[in-house]
């Protein structure tokens, strides 16, 4: 859970940080920023700003933004429930800093994330792809995968296929996908 208080102070570094990479943001999309914590209440280690540009039945784009070190935990886009449609994919395009990912494949001999020692048995995939400004990276359907912004914080845009966030499966299971302001 996150407080009144906390929401709009992340919400207003958000705003600050977009503005200052001069990416424009409508009054209706800044009343629909995402401020996730994912229910751990340690939103400065996990958790995510995000919002949406376009969703359609078909398609979503949206603009995430992570602070320095943030982890989006390890999770999967299976099969969207309502609907049986194949899960998510997505395909991640930096903006601006540096995201470390990691997804099912061969674990990378050199990792450069920071997973709080109380957490590291919710991490299982360690195939590291580090990605900075410009440079892209399409995630499969049922895959595995989790991220780091690095010491500079990230702004990721992220295309994919039709997505439902309360339906990703998280490998941690005391994670709330959708934020709860208290």
């Amino acid at each position: 859970m996150i407080s009144k208080e906390e929401f709009s102070k992340y919400k207003r570094q958000t705003l600050k940080i977009l503005r200052k990479n001069r990416i424009y943001i409508s009054k209706d999309e800044i009343k629909n920023i995402e401020i996730a914590d994912f229910g751990l209440n340690k939103i400065r280690v996990f958790g995510l700003q995000t919002f949406v540009l376009i969703k359609t039945e078909k398609v979503c784009l949206k603009i995430i933004v992570l602070f320095p070190y943030q982890i989006c935990p390890e999770h999967k886009h299976s099969r969207i429930l309502a609907d049986k449609q194949e899960g998510k994919e997505e395909s991640l395009r930096i903006l601006d800093g540096t995201l470390f990912l990691y997804k099912e494949g061969t674990p990378s001999n050199s990792s450069k994330y920071r997973i709080p020692e109380e957490k590291k048995d919710y991490f299982t995939v360690f195939s590291e792809n580090v990605l900075e400004k410009g440079m892209k990276l399409t995630i499969e359907p049922d895959t595995w995968h989790w991220f780091q912004a690095g010491p500079n914080g990230v702004i990721i845009e992220n295309i994919s296929t039709k997505t439902i966030d309360e339906e990703d499966l998280f490998i941690d299971p005391n994670i709330i996908r959708i934020p709860k302001i208290i």
